[in-house]
């Protein structure tokens, strides 16, 4: 492991009025000597890469929501916990080595743009409340319009269009999930969608 002296995790916390909802503590900071971080503390999340819990509370809370795919995954899991009564905590005695390379490259980075963005949108739909949901598309779209508007000046379209794409699915799909309707027709259309961006994603020059 190349980036055994980086953290990549040592707790989150959610705030559904911030236009990224999560922030990861530690992300990236350097700490060859383990001196970082080293008290027992509640967290908001525990990431999937390190999240160890009974079976009887996956029994009570359910599984991870399918139609998140990646990210906020365990996010919202991690809330439905607390919602029904666990706690999160972030134990730093606890050592796991996530093997991720620091470097992301265009290609790669689009599809992940894409299920952030979304995914995002989804979580704030099913979790927050009214005032909650305001705020934060108020600062979400300032911020994803703004980019669009940079990538058309670069004229780099698809880059825009799949911006576009993820926030107008993340729309759709967190209205469903709020109203609580089914998402199963969804989830195909997004799968092929998916599939034709990966092929197309390929063909990029970048």
């Amino acid at each position: 492991y190349k980036t055994k002296n980086y953290l990549w995790n040592a707790g989150a916390e959610i705030n559904f009025r911030s236009a990224n909802i999560s922030r990861i503590r530690g992300l990236w900071e350097y700490d060859p000597k383990d001196q970082k971080y080293n008290e027992i503390s509640s967290t908001d999340y525990a990431v999937g890469t390190a999240l160890f819990v009974k079976k009887e509370v996956i029994d009570k809370v359910g599984l991870l929501d399918e139609i998140f795919f990646m990210y906020f995954e365990e996010t919202e899991w991690n809330f439905r916990a607390k919602k029904t009564g666990y706690k999160n905590y972030y134990v730093p005695t606890t050592i796991v080595y996530h093997k991720v390379t620091p470097l992301i490259n265009r290609k790669s980075l689009l599809l992940k743009q894409y299920f952030l963005n979304r995914n995002a949108q989804i979580f704030v739909w099913k979790h927050g409340k009214i005032l909650d949901i305001l705020i934060f598309y108020l600062k979400f779209s300032f911020k994803n319009l703004r980019i669009i508007l940079v990538l058309l000046m670069k004229r780099e379209f698809y880059f825009a269009f799949l911006r576009l794409c993820s926030l107008l699915q993340g729309f759709r799909i967190g209205i469903k999930k709020r109203s609580n309707r089914g998402c199963g027709k969804i989830l195909i259309r997004n799968y092929n969608f998916i599939k034709k961006i990966e092929n197309r994603i390929q063909l990029l020059k970048i």
